[in-house]
Formats: C-alpha cells, structure tokens, sequence
C-alpha cells in the first residue's frame, strides 16, 4: 500500500477536480461567480460551516459557486480559477499554505476568518498577509474584525452560522442534562476550571452533567470527581463527528459557554462555535457576559448572560428548577438564532458585502 499511495492520492486529487468541473458546470454562466477555498474538510466545524454551507446558500441569493477542497494542489486551483473566472474567491483561513491572495493575482480576494489566528506565531504572518493583501475580509467576531481593520478597511463581521433543524428534538432526557462541549477541553484548563468551579455551586442534586471534547481521560476525571461524589451522574464525551454531536446535543437540557477573561487573548476572537449546536437543538444556554455574547443573548429572555461561577451557578440552579422556562427560553433562543445564525442570514450579509465589494476601486 506504502508505495501505491503517492498514486492514488494523484488519481485522488484529479478525481476531486473533475467533480468541481462537473458541478459549476452544470450551474447557469450567466450568474455572478464566487469560489471558496476552506483550510479544513466539510465537517460540521468551521471550514463546512464558513466555506461549504455558505457556498452552498449562496446560490440561493443568484450566485454560481464552487468550492476547492484542501487536498487541491496549486496546479489545481490556479487552473480552476482560470477556467471559472470567478468573480470572488473566499479564502477561508490562513492556515493552508495555499490560500494566500499572491496565488491568485488577477482574482478579487476576500479573507475569512472566525478565530484569533494572528495571536499564533505558527499563523500569524500568513494571516496578516491575508489581511493586507485581500479586497476584504469577513471577520467572524467583533474582536478578528478591530485586528483586520488594521490592515484592511473592508471589513465584515459575520458570525459562524449553522444550518437550523428541521425537526423538533424528540425528547430531553431526565434529570436534566447540563452540558458544556468543546472542541478540546484539554486546550481550555482556565474554562474547565470556571466550569467546575460553578457546577460545585449548584444547588440542585437532580441533574447530570456531560463534558464533551475530551482528548485526555484523565482531564474529563479530574474534572467530573467531585461531581461523582455528590452523586450527580457524569459522561465524559471525545471529540466526535459532527452528526454524531449534535445527536446527543438534542437531549441536553442547559449547554454552558464560559470565557474567561483572563484567558481573552486566546479565546475572545472565536464567534459562536458550539452555542449553535445549544440554540438548534433547543438547550437553554448560559454564556459569560463577555466577546460577541451581549450581542445576541439578552439576558433572561433568550439566554443567560454571567460573570463569575457563582452567578452561573445560580443560572443553573433557576433552569433546573423551571422546565416550562428552560423551554421558553430554548424556544426564543432558537427563533432568533434563525433569525441572525442560520446558514442563510450568514450567506444574506455576505452576499451583501462581497457585491458591494465587487463595486468597490480596491478590486484587482
């Protein structure tokens, strides 16, 4: 198999480009074009979410659009970029090597980005000459979006946006399943600590707590023991596909998203990450009143918004003992996440920028 690879992964790659060809093709020439160029697979994380969900809504607002997939190589993309003659081509993330705007010189280029990648020496330079040498950039916060205005003045804040089920959850299990999912919890020791510090508040006994994320068993045990030792059942979840996810995301009652300030640096410029999996599948959250939260949760009506362990403690406990207001709340969150994260508000405010940008003397 060791010696066949470099083959298939050739035969892989031409057949990946051949789909690309056969998909905008088969879309009318007469509409604007836009590619998208995401860093990472199409999962259900940022680059499926910010490059494949969106290409894909966008041909609902009168766009042809295609999407390059990160195992293209520079050969690939300068000849689809070629042949397409996009308009647009969203680069999503500096973090592969070949979305960077030199590549691609006769192309009008937007960079997208929902995460403090600039704060990463690893990513930093890649990232700012994204910024510098883009017509634009989507920024996925309020905190990537002041960083881009220093070297781009077009810029964009569009939150990282899901696509809304069109089911309603069938059941929440019982006791209540208080949940707090990431990414990698062994990343977050500050959140994870704000987190256990809050749940040893929490009054009720009637509940159970799930930690999702976990890479190091030994972290997910650390976390969860004196937990155990009240008697409150815990689950300690890896870090798993998507569907899988947000499977088990229907029957959580209350998700917590914690920032701790002190820890801004490295989180404050994410956007809404796992909250969307909390408002689709109808789990009343509590947030820290902290990065891009206030704009969208106002407190007590579809959400909860708190500072310290204590006060979301005390959030907690008002949920747990109300299930018609952990409904209510759920309810109202869901409808405004629709309303302002859904796959298809995102794609509207881009479709609004990127054509204003087409118009703007800054395109190549």
């Amino acid at each position: 198999m060791g010696r066949w690879h470099p083959y298939i992964s050739w035969v892989g790659h031409r057949v990946r480009e051949a789909g690309i060809h056969v998909d905008r093709l088969a879309q009318s020439a007469d509409l604007p074009r836009v590619m998208f160029s995401p860093s990472a697979g199409n999962g259900g994380y940022s680059s499926g979410l910010r490059g494949y969900a969106i290409a894909k809504e966008l041909r609902n607002f009168g766009w042809r659009t295609s999407v390059m997939p990160k195992q293209l190589e520079l050969s690939q993309r300068q000849r689809l970029v070629h042949l397409e003659c996009p308009d647009v081509i969203v680069l999503q993330k500096a973090k592969h090597p070949l979305n960077r705007p030199k590549f691609y010189p006769n192309a009008t280029c937007v960079f997208d980005l929902d995460d403090s990648d600039f704060l990463d020496p690893i990513y930093q330079d890649g990232t700012i000459e994204c910024m510098r040498s883009s017509s634009g950039v989507i920024a996925g916060s309020r905190f990537v979006a002041e960083f881009a205005g220093k070297y781009n003045s077009h810029v964009e804040t569009i939150w990282t946006s899901s696509t809304p089920s069109k089911h309603q959850p069938k059941h929440k299990l019982l006791p209540p399943v208080v949940a707090f999912a990431t990414s990698d919890a062994d990343k977050y020791p500050r959140e994870c600590a704000f987190v256990t510090s809050a749940l040893s508040r929490v009054r009720s006994r009637d509940w159970q707590f799930w930690l999702f994320g976990v890479r190091d068993p030994i972290v997910g045990d650390r976390m969860v023991a004196d937990l155990k030792d009240r008697g409150i059942p815990c689950q300690i979840f890896p870090f798993m596909g998507y569907a899988k996810f947000q499977k088990l995301m229907e029957t959580v009652s209350i998700g917590l998203a914690p920032i701790v300030p002190s820890n801004s640096a490295e989180v404050a410029g994410k956007s809404f990450g796992k909250i969307l999996s909390y408002l689709n599948c109808r789990a009343a959250t509590v947030a820290s009143d902290f990065a891009d939260h206030p704009l969208f949760f106002e407190n007590g009506t579809n959400g909860y918004l708190a500072s310290s362990p204590a006060e979301f403690a005390k959030c907690i406990d008002l949920l747990l003992s109300n299930s018609q207001l952990r409904e209510q709340v759920a309810e109202r969150a869901y409808k405004d996440y629709v309303d302002k994260l859904s796959t298809h508000a995102a794609a509207k405010k881009t479709d609004i920028f990127i054509r204003e940008l087409m118009k703007s003397p800054r395109r190549k």
